[in-house]
């Protein structure tokens, strides 16, 4: 993989890259018949680096998928994060440095965020709930910026899990087969 990339970008592809390159996770929505999904680009998309666009002396490694924000990096300065559109509080469009927030942040935060988008079912939004259950205290990930987002949470024997920008409880389900 091109030493040039930020290094967590590196090491997701070294331990997760086959995604980009076969079908070796593909996950049909039941909400979304015939679209086949995977942890990398069910709602927001984690970009395979070999493809990388470069906008505005960024490049792009992950994309909202209604294109309202995204995460990129200067190549003179692969491991600063940037931020463009309505993430972190910015005008549309506009490209800002994240210095509270780093290039692992972003994919954390966006791998989380899939596993949720790819583990839950119309019938959950019923589970909406205004604060994280109290026996859903393990958290997978959270992060002291986001004043306002509590994280996603679990619990120790995985029954569940918690998005709190959502506010929606998921249980746990069977991997689909097939």
């Amino acid at each position: 993989m091109n030493s040039a990339l930020p290094i967590p970008v590196r090491e997701l592809a070294a331990r997760l890259g086959g995604i980009w390159t076969g079908a070796e996770h593909p996950f049909e929505k039941e909400s979304h018949p015939g679209h086949i999904s995977t942890l990398f680009d069910v709602q927001d998309e984690i970009l395979d680096p070999r493809t990388y666009p470069t906008v505005e002396g960024r490049r792009v490694f992950v994309t909202e998928n209604q294109g309202v924000w995204a995460f990129g990096y200067q190549p003179s300065s692969p491991n600063d994060l940037h931020a463009a559109g309505e993430f972190w509080g910015g005008p549309d469009g506009e490209w800002r440095a994240v210095t509270e927030f780093g290039i692992a942040d972003a994919l954390c935060l966006t791998l989380v965020s899939n596993l949720f988008w790819l583990s839950h079912q119309d019938a959950d939004y019923g589970r909406k709930t205004t604060s994280r259950p109290p026996q859903l205290n393990v958290c997978l990930w959270s992060h002291p910026e986001f004043e306002d987002f509590g994280g996603f949470w679990t619990d120790a024997e995985s029954s569940a899990l918690f998005y709190s920008g959502l506010d929606l409880v998921i249980p746990r389900r069977p991997w689909p087969s097939g």
